[in-house]
């Protein structure tokens, strides 16, 4: 009965790892992004699962973003940037989506 009580209390009074470990935080202003006329558009509609919008420039635009931050799409909704990176890698395999220098 002690042993399971400790357990408990163990599991409930413990941080949970993903909580301590993140260091996620909005990104900052995106210009890359700005620069390719309808990419932001078509970032929020790929946060939404339809990525049809995505062109190849706009996923080197998305490439030059700091890795691992929130895009904020919409006021209330954030995407992490990994996951549109992931998208455009998807949509556009074998192709290099290292950032042109036009788009800085």
């Amino acid at each position: 009965m002690f042993f399971l009580l400790t357990l408990i209390s163990a599991l409930i009074f413990r941080p949970l790892e993903a909580q301590s470990q993140s260091n996620t935080s909005i990104c900052p202003k995106i210009t890359a992004i700005d620069k390719v006329t309808g990419c932001f558009k078509a970032v929020r509609f790929a946060a939404d699962h339809d990525e049809r919008y995505l062109s190849e420039i706009c996923c080197k635009a998305v490439r030059s973003i700091f890795p691992d931050c929130l895009l904020l799409v919409l006021p209330s909704k954030a995407v992490n940037t990994e996951v549109i990176k992931g998208i455009c890698g998807k949509k556009f395999p074998g192709t290099d989506l290292g950032l042109a220098p036009s788009i800085l």
